[in-house]
Order: C-alpha cells, then structure tokens, then sequence
C-alpha cells in the first residue's frame, strides 16, 4: 500500500530528515567514545581540507557558467559563495604547515569567520537585483577580484595584529551561530520557493546540502581538537558539497534552468528576510550576554572549587602525616618505651609491635626507637611492603644524624617533621638508588620521672603521602609540590627539576627561577590561585608538624581555563541547540504570518487584474477585523462605487442616446414633408452658399 505524503510536508520534512541524518553521526560518535579516540594526522587532514576545497571550486564554476548562460544574479552570488568556502578551506590546508605567521587563535578565525562570510554572502541571492542586473553582470570579474583579494590584506592583519585576531577568536561562538542561522534562512526561501521553481530537483539537493551544511555552525560544540568528532564535522563539508554538486553534474545540459532555482524577490520574502535577520542578531546579542554573565559566575564557582579541591588534598596529606604523629606520640607513651627497653622481653614485644604497625600501615618505610645517646635499639623497615626487623649487629649510632639532634630537643608531646628529602643515611652519605622521598616524623620519650629516654622516629614514603594528588590529577600534566625554599619535591611535568636542594641532588633547580613572578604567592604559606592568561594555578600548602610552621609542602595545580568552564561548554550546547529551535520556530511562525499577510495583498492583486481585464463581478473575500480587512472592505466599497457610477453613466449615456435617436427621428420626417411639398425650398449659410435644395427646386432650375 503506498503511502503518499502530500508535497507541503515532504519538503518540510527534507531539511529536517537531512540534518538529522547527519547530525545524528555526532551521537553515535559521542556514545562510542568518539571524543576520546583521538588521530592526528597532518597529511590526511591536508588532503581532506584540499578535496573540500576542490568541491567547493568545482561547484562555483559550474554555478558560474550558469549565470553567464542565464545571467541570474542569485546564480552568480551563490557562485561566489562557494568561492569564499573555497579559498576558506584552501588556506586551512595550507595553514597545516605552520607558516611563520602563524598561531592557534588565527587558525580558526579563518576557518569559522571564514564560514561566516560565505554564508553571509549565500543570503545575498535573496536580494532582488532586478535594476543591479547588468550593472552585476558587467562587474562580475571585478567583484570575483575584489573576493579573492580580500583574503591577503584579511591574512596579513591577522598575522600583524595578534590581539585583534584573539579578539574576534573570543567572539567566535557568536560567528558560528550566525553561519547557522543565516543558512537556516537560506533553506526556508529554497522551501518557500520550491512549488513554483521550473527545477525542483536541483533545488532539492540544495536544500539538502545547505541542511547538511548547517553542521558547520553545531558540530564545532561536541568536539575534541583531532577526535574523531573532530574529524567528522570536516567529512560534513564534503557530504554536503556532494550534494550540491550531484544534480550539477547530473543534469549537465540543464544548466541554465540554474537561475530559477534563486528567484525569490516577492514582498513577502523580504518581509522574512528581514524578520529573520533581526531575530538572528537579538539572538547572538542575548546569547553573548547570557554566555558573559554565565561564564564568570561559574569559572568563579569553578575556580572556587578548585581551589577548594586542592586544599583538600593538601589537607589530606596533612592528616596523613597527622595520623602517624598520633602513631608515634602513642608509642613514646608505652611503659616499655619510658623505661628505655631495657630488658630482652621490652624489646622482644616492642619489636613485634612495631612490626605490627608497619604491616598494617604501607606508608611507613620504617619506625624506629632511639635511645638518648642516639643508638638505635628498634629498627623495623619495610622492604617491598613487608615489615623486617633489623637485626642488633645492624643497628647504628644516629648520633650525628640532623633529625635525631633536632628531635631530641623537642618538647614533650610535641612532633617533629624532617625535610622531605631522598633517602641517603645508610647508603655511606650517598643517595639511595632507586630515589625514595622520605619525611621523618619523631617525638621525644621521657620516664615516669619525666628524663628523657630518646626518640621514636617514624620515616614515611613521601609519594605515599601524595599519591591521592597524582591519583586524581592523572589527566593533568602540570603538577608540581615543592618544599618552602621553593625546591621540588614532585613535578610531573618534568622529573628532571626534583630533588634540587643541596640536601638532595644539588642541581638547584627551584620555582623562584622558573616562575618568579608566582614563587612568592606559592611560597607564602598560605593557600590561593593566581590567574594566567590561558590557565589557572590553585595552590595549598600542608604542615608535617603544626608547631614548626616555617617547614611546609605546597602543592600546586594548574588547569587551563577551559577545563574549569566545562560547565559552561555543555551549557552552551544547550542553550545553541534551544537557541536554534527557537530561532527556527520564530522564522516559521514569521513565514506564516508574512505568508498569511501577502496572500491578503495577493488577493487584492488579482482582484484588480480581473477588474483591469473587465470583470467587474470581481470581489475581495477578506473577513478579518484588521487593516487587511479594513483594506480588502475599503476596495470592495471603492470597486462598488466605481460600478455603480459607471451605471449611472450607462443610465445617462441610455438616455441622451434615445433623445438623439427621437430627434433624429424629427428631423427625418420633416425631411421627408419638405421633399414631398410642389414649393421650392432652399437652405442658404452666412456666406449665402446653399446647403440644402428640395426636389421641388430641383425640378424647376435642373441642379
């Protein structure tokens, strides 16, 4: 059974089924992971910008070579905006090599601005040219000139004034919603037209390539720089130019049909044109705004949590190092500890003990008991993540050792934090190999009689104590925590700067030479973020010990700002998407009602043609209540005065003719008495002349 769908809704339903077609691709993508499979490919993207470019070439002469047999004005100023999408895409591909002028922010200035102006210019054939004709045609070469050499002075600005190219870059998104919106009008009057077009199969590829085209100004929102997302939105082009091209090369001997494809200049489309226009720019202008005030209210609200994130981490780390401060302030307070471990049974359990908490805690690389004299007396060390008692024939005076003398000296229940620095104290002074970061954390022990009876001393893994910070920065790669000199103790970026200090490697690598400007924010103690160009530096700084604050960690993180505005890139997917829904719904509730309005002036037209050819039965059926109304009742009352005094007129005309008619009558009888009568009768004029002579006076002088 065949279902047939009525003209009206098939080429309703042409641009829409053809957008979603392809808009659709970016889903399946988006849900296959598209956005996270990434392909750079440099000559691939070469050849792919330069066929689109040909396509768009090859479409502009054929579109070319139609107005020059047609000389339709809208042919050639399609032609020429397929020739501005031409030389958009020729220097993409060319841009590729990275020209000496060349920077990230000009490359899609020329590309997306660029997209703008070819359909900036594809409105144009919406334009009546009826007067311009000649004159356009006449000028042709000229204009196409004018065209090709605006890209070079274009080019050189960009190149020249790099704050004026990041300037247009920042308004970007507003170039692509215009490209779409102006696009969208395009296929609305291709739709408009297409019932009265001698070739609507030509204009039915148009309207599905412009439809497909439309990607341009929505696809740019989804993607990742080299997905494949981004790599589809560059295939769409070359969709679409397919399609154009298609009924082109089909139809090859149809070529001057071309011209009426374009020919839309009724009062009605200017109206929509217009209307459409101002819907168009209200809704960039709203859009920048909303995406203005929206943007600084969440990067603030952005910036705030990620500031907040980093101090939780940096907190984090310090109720690690919290943890084993409790640990150890625990142990110098058991009764073997304040007896010094005297006895073998002391020692045998404290061994056991600590073994113990090394087994059940992996950030412990090893817990130890020094006497007062510095001699170790319990040493358990982790190896591998398991816990080895040190035999007492390798037990060794730490006497000497900084963090012994240090922590000695401490008062009672108080904590003492060494510098995080690589482990070098039982590898003969040199660094042990692999590099192991440690910090120390120790408190003294005193006897019941408050004498002191050493230190208990816990060395911890200092990755272990920042892991949670690579952990959840895995995808960032600028992320660095150094010590309060400003030496790093981590730096992902780069592995080489760590360890600095002349405690470790001694290169004297240090953030105060590397950013200075910022050294002094981070280096201050407290937690912040300092604001660059392009990115963001949230910094928070940890204590090891709460009562020597002058020895600190801070750790920093830097996020582009893109990355805190993510929010906002799903947001403007939404509020584009809506935008365009709406817009679209505004062009076609103002196409019904132009429509609706000129097909009331249309009305009124043909019902005073009708009457120009002499049907004056001829009325306008108009039973609204406004000024169309008031139009159409004003020319029915002008129609029917005219009738009726044209009657009147008739009525006159009726009867002066009979009187005419009954006067001639006279005449003729007293014509036929004068004729008849035996006297003779003459008629002379002023001059004497004899106008009139009856037969009687003929008779008698024989003329």
């Amino acid at each position: 059974m065949d279902i047939h769908i009525p003209e009206k809704i098939r080429i309703f339903l042409l641009p829409i089924g053809a957008f979603l077609a392809s808009f659709s691709v970016i889903f399946v993508l988006l849900a296959a992971g598209g956005n996270n499979i990434f392909f750079k490919n440099h000559t691939f993207h070469f050849t792919l910008m330069f066929l689109t470019a040909f396509l768009a070439f090859y479409i502009s002469k054929n579109l070319y070579n139609g107005y020059i047999i047609k000389r339709d004005p809208g042919a050639f100023i399609l032609s020429l905006s397929f020739f501005t999408f031409g030389t958009v895409f020729l220097f993409h591909a060319l841009a590729l090599y990275h020209l000496p002028f060349f920077y990230d922010e000009m490359f899609d200035v020329t590309e997306h601005y660029g997209l703008f102006l070819g359909s900036l210019i594809l409105i144009g054939f919406l334009v009546p040219y009826k007067k311009d004709s000649e004159r356009l045609y006449k000028n042709r070469l000229g204009i196409l000139a004018g065209i090709s050499t605006f890209f070079i002075p274009g080019v050189f600005i960009l190149a020249t004034f790099q704050s004026f190219g990041k300037f247009l870059a920042s308004y970007i998104n507003s170039a692509l919603i215009l490209t779409g919106i102006l696009i969208l009008i395009v296929i609305v009057f291709l739709m408009q037209g297409y019932r009265r077009v001698a070739n609507r199969r030509m204009s039915t590829f148009f309207i599905i390539g412009f439809s497909i085209l439309i990607n341009s100004a929505v696809v740019p929102f989804f993607y990742n720089e080299w997905s494949l997302v981004w790599w589809y939105f560059h295939l769409t082009f070359i969709l679409a130019f397919i399609f154009v091209l298609a009924e082109l090369l089909l139809h090859r001997e149809r070529i001057e049909d071309l011209g009426d494809v374009f020919i839309y200049t009724s009062f009605g489309t200017k109206l929509v044109m217009a209307f459409s226009v101002l819907s168009a720019f209200f809704f960039v202008v709203l859009f920048n705004m909303f995406l203005t005030l929206s943007g600084d209210v969440i990067f603030k609200s952005s910036l705030n949590s990620f500031e907040m994130d980093v101090a939780e981490h940096a907190s984090q780390s310090a109720n690690s190092l919290s943890d084993v401060g409790s640990n150890i302030l625990f142990i110098s307070e058991l009764p073997e500890i304040k007896s010094g471990v005297k006895s073998g049974n002391d020692r045998a359990r404290m061994k056991t003990f600590f073994k113990n908490i090394i087994s059940e805690h992996p950030a412990y690389s090893r817990l130890r008991y020094i006497n007062e004299d510095g001699q170790e007396v319990i040493s358990v060390e982790s190896i591998d993540r398991k816990a080895y008692v040190a035999l007492d024939k390798d037990l060794k005076s730490r006497k000497e050792s900084y963090y012994f003398k240090e922590a000695i000296n401490e008062e009672k229940d108080k904590i003492y934090a060494s510098y995080m620095d690589l482990n070098a104290e039982d590898a003969g002074g040199e660094i042990k190999m692999p590099y192991i970061p440690i910090i120390r954390l120790a408190t003294p022990a005193f006897s019941e009689k408050n004498e002191k009876r050493g230190v208990v001393i816990a060395d911890i893994f200092g990755l272990d104590i920042i892991s949670h910070i690579e952990y959840e920065y895995a995808l960032n790669n600028s992320i660095f925590i150094v010590d309060q000199d400003g030496f790093y103790t981590y730096n992902k970026q780069d592995k080489r700067k760590e360890w600095g200090s002349s405690r470790d490697l001694g290169s004297g690598e240090n953030i105060k030479n590397d950013i200075p400007d910022l050294a002094k924010y981070i280096l201050s103690g407290r937690s912040g973020s300092i604001e660059g160009e392009r990115d963001v530096a949230a910094y928070a700084v940890f204590f090891p010990s709460q009562k020597h604050k002058e020895r600190f960690m801070s750790i920093v993180v830097v996020a582009s700002k893109e990355a805190l505005l993510a929010p906002l890139t799903g947001l403007k997917k939404k509020v584009i998407l809506f935008g365009l829904v709406i817009v679209s719904i505004f062009i076609a509730l103002m196409f019904f009602l132009v429509r609706r309005a000129t097909l009331y002036i249309k009305k009124i037209s043909d019902a005073s043609t009708e009457i120009k050819n002499g049907d004056f039965s001829k009325r306008v059926e108009i039973t609204t209540k406004d000024e169309m109304g008031q139009l159409a009742e004003s020319f029915n009352a002008m129609v029917d005065k005219f009738v009726g005094l044209n009657i009147d007129l008739d009525k006159k005309v009726q009867e002066r003719t009979s009187q005419l008619s009954e006067s001639l009558r006279d005449i003729r009888k007293f014509q036929q008495a004068v004729d008849s009568t035996t006297d003779n009768v003459i008629i002379l004029d002023k001059d004497l002349k004899i106008i009139y002579a009856n037969n009687a006076w003929e008779k008698m002088t024989g003329y």
